[in-house]
C-alpha cells in the first residue's frame, strides 16, 4: 500500500526560507509516519502569486538552492511541490514551472502550461 499525504498550508509570497522550513517540517513528520508521497500546492516554495519576483535572478537562485537542500533531505519520502525555476535549468525558455517531484535521487520538472508564454 502507498501512503500519500496532501499538505494544505498557506505559504508566504517571497518567503523562500520560511516556505522551505514548512516543507522540512512536513518531511520530517512524513518520514516518521512512513509516508511515501508528500504533496504540496502550486508554487509552494515561492508562495502564490509570485508575480514580478520570478523576474529577479537572485530570487530564482535562492529557489534553486532551496530545492537542492530539500532534495538532499528527502531520503524515504518523495515530494511534489511547485516552484518557479530559472529557464536554463528547465530549458523551456520560461521561469514559470510547476510540479516539482523529488524522488530521493533528484527532481523532475513538469512545465505548467498555465504559466508558459
Amino acid at each position: 500500500m502507498i501512503k500519500i499525504k496532501a499538505v494544505q498550508e498557506n505559504p508566504k509570497v517571497g518567503d523562500i526560507k520560511g516556505n522551505t522550513a514548512l516543507i522540512e517540517k512536513y518531511l520530517v513528520s512524513a518520514d516518521k509516519e512512513k509516508i511515501d508521497l508528500l504533496i504540496f500546492s502550486e508554487m509552494f516554495l515561492s508562495g502564490y502569486p509570485p508575480e514580478d519576483l520570478v523576474m529577479r535572478d537572485d530570487f530564482l537562485e535562492e529557489i534553486t538552492k532551496s530545492i537542492e537542500h530539500i532534495t538532499s533531505l528527502s531520503k524515504e519520502t518523495s515530494l511534489i511541490f511547485g516552484a518557479p525555476l530559472q529557464p536554463i535549468i528547465i530549458n523551456i525558455g520560461t521561469p514559470y514551472t510547476l510540479g516539482l517531484a523529488n524522488e530521493s535521487k533528484g527532481f523532475i520538472v513538469f512545465p505548467s502550461p498555465e504559466f508558459c508564454r
